[in-house]
Order: structure tokens, then C-alpha cells, then sequence
């Protein structure tokens, strides 16, 4: 589950961003999905001295980075300031996939493409971002808060791509809570008229005939 600012206006969180590695500061067609936390953090650290998390001190400008295993690393806060997209540091979240996914223009191959489980991570972090408040349609590539100065997450994935990807996925988590909402509906339908029935035997109105019936007609009487 995401670690939000404690006392952070969560309003003000007008866009989830996601990014990837890209290539290597020498080589930009570099398969950057196999590189540790470490390298990352070192890298970030070189970049922006100083400006540490306060989540947990970490030097990585991301909200946080999906690993190819699926594994997510939440290095900030959401709410908090990052370092990843210029004019959006403030109003955003920012989640990198751990890869290059570009396409290598000498042999017409994709560097790295999303793994299975970097999408199934993907799609929990997108509907929890979702539920912040955070509408699909700002589920946007980093290129888009930043025309014409990056292609990250790699231009091979489409500016869609990762509403497609998480859009399905928030539908289905939004059916089964209205499923749920039903049936919870049902159930407490069902409980009222236990309890009305409940209420009526402690009041005597349960078996009305026979209530009737003792009071019309005495122990002996019967009737005619």
C-alpha cells in the first residue's frame, strides 16, 4: 500500500507519471532493466545532492520503481516533492519501471519491454492512485508533461499504453466493489425483516390470529 504525507492535502495530487530508466548516460540503447537500487540511488544522489526523502532518506527522485520480479521500492512519499518532471514536481506521483523501452535504431529491437509482473504491480499502484482521486486520464507517459525534451518511457509504448493497461484493470476492482455493494445491499434487506419480525413476535403481533384469539375469547369460551 502507498505511504502518503502525513498532513499532505492529497487534492492537490493532479497526475500519476510513469517513467522508465532509459538507456545509459554513454550508451542510450543500454538495457537498463537489470540494474540494482544501488545504481539508481548513486546515480539520483549525483544528480540532486542533498535532496533526500523524507520517507526514508532516499535519494531517488521517483515516488517509487517497479522491478522486472514485480518488486516496487516506494522512495517518497506520495505527496511529496520529487525530482522527476519539471513543473510537476508537486501535483504529481511518479513511478519508473525498472528498463530501457526504446527501440534501437541500428537493429530495430526494443531494448527492454515491461515484464508480466512489472504490470501486475503496475495495475495494484494505478487503481491505488485512482482511488486517491486521480482520474485515468491523467495516467500519462513522463513525455507528456514534457514535450519535444523526452521520449521516456520509450516512444515503442504509446502515449495510451498505460491507460489501456490499467484502465481494464480499474474497471474490474470498481465491478467487484459494485458486486460487493449489491450484495451487501441484499443482505441488509434481509436483516430488516428479521428484525421486523423479531419486533413483532416481542410485541405479540407475530401469529396476529392467535393473539386475537385470547383476547376474545376467554379459557373456556369458544368460539362460534
Amino acid at each position: 500500500m502507498l505511504k502518503i504525507q502525513p498532513g499532505v492535502n492529497i487534492k492537490k495530487i493532479k497526475w500519476c507519471v510513469w517513467h522508465h530508466f532509459g538507456g545509459m548516460r554513454h550508451d542510450p540503447y543500454a538495457s537498463t532493466q537489470g540494474l540494482p537500487l544501488e545504481v539508481i540511488e548513486n546515480s539520483h544522489a549525483a544528480r540532486y545532492p542533498g535532496f533526500l526523502s523524507r520517507l526514508n532518506r532516499s535519494p531517488v527522485l521517483y515516488t517509487g520503481i517497479i522491478f522486472p520480479d514485480g518488486k516496487f521500492v516506494q522512495t517518497r512519499y506520495v505527496g511529496e516533492e520529487t525530482g522527476a518532471a519539471r513543473g510537476h514536481n508537486k501535483d504529481a506521483v511518479h513511478f519508473a519501471f525498472a528498463g530501457n523501452f526504446s527501440r534501437n535504431l541500428s537493429t530495430g529491437r526494443l531494448v527492454d519491454t515491461p515484464t508480466d509482473a512489472q504490470m501486475a504491480t503496475a495495475r495494484s499502484l494505478g487503481y491505488e492512485v485512482f482511488q486517491l482521486g486521480v482520474p485515468l486520464a491523467r495516467f500519462v507517459p513522463h513525455r507528456t508533461l514534457a514535450p519535444g525534451h523526452t521520449e521516456c518511457y520509450g516512444f515503442t509504448l504509446t502515449d495510451d499504453w498505460i491507460k489501456e493497461e490499467i484502465g481494464p484493470a480499474i474497471l474490474k476492482q470498481l465491478t467487484t466493489l459494485l458486486m460487493l455493494y449489491q450484495t451487501l445491499l441484499v443482505l441488509m434487506a434481509k436483516l430488516d425483516v428479521l428484525r421486523k419480525r423479531k419486533v413483532g413476535r416481542v410485541l405479540g403481533l407475530a401469529d396476529t390470529r392467535e393473539c386475537i384469539g385470547h383476547i376474545m375469547y376467554g379459557p373456556d369460551e369458544e368460539e362460534k
